[in-house]
């Protein structure tokens, strides 16, 4: 999130995201052909007055190297989601800006908790697999003053085959439960996976000995856990290895091994888990009722994952007040542009703190309470 003054004593909180509604970005094939993607920045106003924009500039790394998004920059084409914006290009050596204007007086005001998206379509990435360095611009006015927020966003692109939303369910289990480990892959000629395990500090070829199966279009592992355990997935296709990500699973009552200390599950670290669903407008509003009055009684942590009912960006934002304080602070905001995506956040709450979660009608998913320590008292009282 970018701040900026606007006039003495007040700040101004506009936030830019930049997202994949089309899904994660593939590198071009064999002979060039790629499928076109698109980068779609919002822009949403978390401050107490209005912002009006009056433009945006996204510029993108051109090029044939990892580092570069495309090497077509003249087949993008930006789009509004308001009226009356302009656009122009403006091409340059290493980089190429796309850009979108409109006078003051026409602009779009964008209210407190409101957004406006701008979409890059139709880029068509470039065949070496990297991370790309997205900039952006947003220019506006806000109490009769010029503003102009900067922002730099980091977007990779992986090869043809590379396993894409590497996930687990559930995140959490009791010592001695199975998760299913899963992600996105060709079930033809498929790369080689390699799963890394920090529970025993291994890095391991995966095959169906291992439980390796094809179900629901996407490739599932099982995993018994005795601990809180990391995993990253990789896939090799005959070049370096590509990460998928890296995915970490809490153990209820799990073995703890810290130096010279070791533990075989007796040892409680986590409480039982509170997970608040949100399902329609209604139960929304029920939800974000629910955690106006959360009180942490202990350290913990809030973990979000939630995607849009509609093809309206969809935003979820967390405010900590700490104990012993009147003033909130935003720990994060959660947007999610499409409705197959999900858009996922950890939040750590100290003891003592309130915490309130503020999402729109259009948000699903859910919002899940893990608290810290054993407290038998408040064992059944997640909220007070």
């Amino acid at each position: 999130m970018t701040e900026a003054t606007s006039e003495p004593g007040h700040r101004l909180r506009v936030e830019c995201n930049l997202s994949l509604p089309s899904g994660p970005l593939t590198t071009a094939l064999d002979d060039g052909t790629a499928p076109p993607a698109q980068l779609r920045a919002t822009i949403t106003n978390h401050g107490h007055s209005g912002f009006r924009c009056t433009g945006l500039t996204m510029t993108v790394p051109v090029g044939d190297s990892a580092e570069d998004l495309t090497a077509a920059p003249h087949n993008p084409v930006l789009t509004a989601d308001a009226y009356g914006f302009s656009f122009t290009q403006q091409p340059a050596e290493s980089h190429h800006a796309y850009q979108a204007a409109i006078a003051a007086e026409d602009a779009p005001v964008v209210g407190p908790g409101e957004s406006l998206a701008f979409a890059l379509t139709d880029v068509l990435p470039n065949s070496a697999p990297g991370t790309s360095s997205i900039a952006t611009t947003v220019h506006g006015v806000a109490d009769g003053q010029s503003v102009q927020l900067d922002d730099t966003h980091h977007v990779a692109a992986n090869s043809p085959g590379a396993p894409t939303d590497f996930t687990a369910n559930p995140i959490s289990v009791k010592r001695g439960e199975t998760v299913e480990l899963s992600w996105t892959g060709p079930q033809t000629n498929p790369p080689t996976y390699i799963l890394e395990d920090s529970s025993d500090n291994t890095s391991k070829t995966l095959t169906s000995r291992d439980g390796l199966v094809w179900k629901n279009n996407k490739w599932t592992l099982p995993k018994s856990l005795t601990k809180t355990t990391a995993f990253r997935l990789s896939a090799q296709a005959g070049g370096v290895p590509e990460s998928a990500g890296i995915m970490v699973i809490t153990v209820q009552e799990g073995d703890i091994s810290a130096g010279d200390l070791t533990a075989n599950g007796e040892v409680a670290l986590l409480s039982t888990p509170y997970c608040f669903e949100y399902n329609d407008s209604s139960k929304v509003t029920e939800r974000n009722n629910d955690f106006a009055k959360l009180t942490a009684w202990t350290d913990g942590y809030l973990v979000c994952g939630i995607h849009t009912a509609d093809s309206a960006t969809a935003s979820l934002t967390v405010d900590i007040t700490p104990k012993g304080s009147e003033a909130a602070f935003t720990a994060v905001t959660v947007t999610s542009s499409h409705s197959d995506g999900w858009e996922n956040a950890t939040v750590p709450v100290p003891k003592g703190a309130r915490v309130t979660v503020r999402a729109g009608d259009n948000v699903r998913g859910n919002v899940s309470w893990f608290p810290l320590g054993q407290d038998t008292e408040k064992a059944n009282e997640p909220l007070s």
